[in-house]
């Protein structure tokens, strides 16, 4: 990941969904990510749900912002 964590904060609470921010909804998630050759995300899935389909939701906003270090061979 190419960010720093107060970059990363930043982009997290412009994704939050205002609802869930009213309802005091907080939750975890996993997703798989797959990284394109110059860091893109090319596509992601949710692996294991927050418990929230707002937070859900507002993980796809999160993920397509991140930047990523793409692989390197040799």
């Amino acid at each position: 990941l190419r960010m720093r964590d107060s970059r990363l904060t930043a982009l997290i609470d412009g994704c939050y969904p205002a609802a869930a921010r009213r309802l005091g909804e907080e939750g975890r998630a996993v997703a798989a990510i797959v990284v394109g050759p110059r860091g893109d995300v090319v596509r992601w899935s949710l692996s294991q749900g927050s418990g929230s389909t707002r937070l859900d939701s507002a993980l796809g906003c999160v993920i397509q912002r991140l930047q990523f270090d793409p692989g390197r061979r040799n």
